[in-house]
This record gives C-alpha cells, structure tokens and sequence, in this order.
C-alpha cells in the first residue's frame, strides 16, 4: 500500500455550507427515542478537525473531496432528553470544532454516536470522549485519541497516532508512526513503523502485540511482571530474561518501551 504523506496541522478556512443542516425525530425503540442530525461543512486541506463527545462512540472515516458530513444520533429515555442535547460544529481560525453538550446532567443519560465523513487530505487533531468508542480509518493528521472507557482503533493514519484509555483495547495498523499508546484494562495490538519521539505503549492488565519496522532507529525495553516476552524473529543484541528483554533497532535515537503487568508481550518484525 503506497502511503500518503505526513500531513501538516496548520490553519485555513472553512465555511459552513448554507442549508446543509438537518434533524428528524425517531419513533420510540426498546423504551429509547432517538433523533438523528445532519451537518456538512466545506473543508479546508489546512483544516484540523477536533471532537469533544462526552458520552457516545465516534467513527471518523476519510473521505476524497472537500467535504464533511456529520450524522448522529442522538438516544435517550424521554424526548425530553433527547431535545435537550445539542450537537454544535463551530470554526475558529479555520479549524473545525465538532461538540456534543449537556445543559445539566439530568440529560446526560442521553447518547449521542457520532459518525463523520472527513477529508482525507486535512487533518484530525484532538478526538475526546468519557462513554464511548473511537474509530479512525484512513485519515490524515496526527490524531490524539482519549476515551475514558471504551475501545480506540486506527487505521492507515498518515500521522503519530496517540491514543489513550482506562477501560478498552486500542489497536493501531498502518499508522505513519505511533505516539504513547496506554490503557489500563485492555490489550495492546499496534504497528510501529516510526517513532518520533520516546514512546512508551502500556496497560496494566492485557497483552501487548508490536508490529517492529527494522528500520527503525530505537533503544528498545520491554518488560512484564508474570507473564513471558516472546520476540518472533525479532534480533536485539543486549540481555533478556523472560520477562524483560532490551536491546536496539538501528541508531539509538529514540527510546521505546513496552509495559504490562498483567499480560505478555509479543515483538515481531512489520512486514510490507
């Protein structure tokens, strides 16, 4: 698969498309009522897309073309709940704000599920939810991805995937390089075919699953309190015992860790 290149979160303009706004009630289901919402935005290849949804899942699919459709759907015990809840796409400096918001917390039984259609050619920033999950597929920018319970996964990201959460598995493939990647119960599944930085990719009790370019240029530690550390082919020159293993790939640029306290670790080599 050809990669796309790294793209740059800088600024430009945006401009709501006039009209492009709707909503629509559904029947009540299963003693939930659900109403649905549509926006579409005009995007800028500059643009950086940020999401705050505190409770519900969101998907981030990317797209060819210019454009941004946002579809949700809002589900809660009453109408009235549902009514209250508001979901608000802002622009500011030609970045895109997507925000679902709770006039008080009586609402917050409410759910909203966001799923966005987002040009592949911009970028995807800041992505934050405290009740859901998070998907991202084939997008561009350098993702910083936060759920406090639920499950993140990314794929083919142009950018650094950052990803964290207390209660979920995240699973990274196809990533430009990988950020920190934690959780706290949940296993670990990622490629890692750059770093940019010193990475650490831990959780407390799950497995961990490392996909290793060999041409990477670290210094990498990995350890585990109970269970083995198996390295599949993977050549590391320094001393290991079962559960800890270190060793380089390449120039020592960069530091790379794998932690877990509850689970084993698997390195293997990231094939093309």
């Amino acid at each position: 698969m050809e990669r796309r290149r790294f793209i740059q979160a800088t600024t430009g303009a945006i401009a709501l498309l006039s009209g492009c706004t709707t909503e629509q009630n559904i029947n009540s289901e299963n003693n939930n009522t659900k109403r649905t919402i549509n926006k579409t935005l005009d995007v800028a290849d500059s643009a950086v897309l940020g999401i705050n949804n505190p409770n519900g899942e969101v998907t981030i699919d990317g797209v060819d073309g210019s454009t941004a459709t946002i579809d949700g759907t809002i589900t809660g015990p009453t109408q009235q709940s549902v009514d209250a809840v508001t979901v608000n796409a802002s622009k500011t400096d030609g970045d895109i704000t997507v925000r679902s918001e709770y006039p008080d917390t009586r609402t917050k039984r409410a759910t909203v599920s966001l799923r966005i259609r987002y040009p592949s050619t911009a970028s995807v920033g800041h992505v934050q939810t405290n009740h859901g999950a998070i998907t991202l597929r084939d997008t561009g920018g350098s993702p910083q991805l936060r759920s406090n319970d639920g499950s993140i996964t990314a794929r083919r990201v142009d950018g650094t995937v950052t990803a964290r959460t207390d209660n979920g598995a995240i699973l990274v493939r196809d990533p430009g390089a990988i950020g920190q990647l934690r959780t706290q119960n949940g296993n670990i599944e990622t490629d890692v075919p750059a770093v940019t930085s010193n990475v650490t990719v831990q959780t407390t009790n799950g497995p961990i699953d490392a996909s290793l370019s060999p041409s990477l240029d670290v210094d990498i530690n990995a350890t585990t309190t109970h269970s083995p550390i198996n390295t599949h082919g993977l050549r590391l020159e320094n001393s290991s015992t079962a559960t800890d293993v270190s060793g380089t790939i390449g120039s020592a640029n960069h530091r790379l860790e794998f932690r877990t306290t509850n689970g084993s670790i698997s390195l293997h080599v990231l094939t093309a």
